[in-house]
């Protein structure tokens, strides 16, 4: 009985289509440019739809960077990305990889 009421109220999202995949990454990708994703290590980068939002999570090796100081970073990326598309609450989640596990 619990688990039907968990299902019930929790908000499920939907995979975005393969062509706003490729934007999103694309637009990422300008945003930091060539020398900071390499510096990043970014290792997977996945989108899930809402009914008013879309929410990135971001699997990198080195989450700091990203971060940026006091938050600087990622708010300049969710203003960038918030002003391109029609998303207008785009909520990032930042995950470390970890590959000695």
């Amino acid at each position: 009985m619990k688990k039907l009421f968990k299902n019930l109220f929790k908000e499920k999202g939907k995979k975005i289509k393969p062509y706003e995949e490729r934007f999103f990454k694309n637009r990422i990708r300008n945003f930091f440019g060539y020398e900071d994703i390499m510096r990043l290590e970014i290792t997977d980068i996945k989108f899930l739809k809402f009914k008013n939002k879309l929410q990135i999570t971001i699997t990198l090796l080195r989450p700091g960077l990203l971060i940026g100081e006091h938050g600087n970073t990622i708010n300049g990326l969710i203003e960038y990305l918030s002003f391109l598309k029609k998303f207008p609450n785009i909520e990032i989640s930042v995950k470390e990889s970890r590959i000695w596990d």
